[in-house]
């Protein structure tokens, strides 16, 4: 279960680093506000990694599966993709009666038609050990007891490139990254190293997957919060991803 190292006081540690040696990697409540313990939250804590206090993905996040992304424009942000009854597996369908009017081929007026709303996309979220949302003002907290930080994201592709395009020479196709204070991540945008852990993608050959790293010590950056990939929508490309977890390091 989750170890509560808590200092003589009685309080919980602020950020993993500051938890009571000997400690080894799992989950720990952490409390970075320092007020009440009610708002004291579970997370992973990553000892090997220097004391990193590492934050998940809502799980619908952590892993989309691979589709083609008919109905989408290749280049734009995922939180404003629709997703309908056929990809119902990732969200519930909406059903909502809209009114009819009186008239050829319509109900008579009282009558509604039965209409199936996509559910829309949102940016990514982020949760606690338990699965439950991570406060606003506890991960500001976080931040600001941090010196650094970095999250993996995994594109995985179908004949597409995720990163550097082999064939062509260029990173024209490359993937674009918000971040959790607006400002867009990417490879024009050097400030912020994003990098290229495996990038079995640039081939544009098979199924394949891409594994990219964002680190920066401009903390206000994580965790990341939508992706924008521009290489689909041509017959036979697909892509998924899987978005890890962000981990923080004081």
């Amino acid at each position: 279960g989750p170890r509560r190292a808590q200092s003589p006081q009685g309080a919980d540690p602020s950020v993993c680093l500051l938890t009571p040696l000997p400690a080894f990697p799992g989950e720990y409540w952490i409390d970075p506000n320092q007020g009440c313990s009610r708002d004291a939250f579970r997370v992973f804590c990553n000892f090997t990694a220097g004391g990193e206090t590492c934050l998940f993905p809502d799980k619908k996040f952590e892993a989309v599966r691979l589709a083609a992304w008919n109905r989408e424009k290749p280049g734009t942000w995922y939180s404003t993709f629709k997703r309908g009854k056929k990809v119902g597996a990732w969200g519930q369908t909406l059903l909502t009666l809209r009114p009819g009017a009186a008239g050829k081929g319509r109900p008579a007026r009282g009558v509604g038609w039965l209409h199936l709303l996509p559910v829309p996309s949102s940016q990514f979220s982020y949760v606690d050990a338990d699965g439950n949302g991570v406060p606003v003002t506890q991960l500001t907290f976080l931040r600001l007891l941090s010196a650094s930080a970095r999250q993996n994201f995994t594109l995985n592709c179908q004949n597409a490139a995720a990163w550097y395009d082999a064939g062509a020479s260029t990173f024209a196709r490359a993937l674009r990254f918000r971040g959790a204070n607006d400002e867009e991540l990417g490879h024009g945008h050097p400030a912020t190293p994003v990098r290229a852990l495996r990038d079995g993608c640039q081939g544009r050959r098979g199924q394949e997957r891409t594994v990219m790293e964002v680190t920066s010590s401009r903390v206000e950056r994580l965790p990341l919060t939508d992706v924008a990939v521009a290489d689909f929508g041509d017959a036979n490309q697909k892509f998924g991803f899987e978005l890890g977890p962000v981990c923080f390091l004081g």
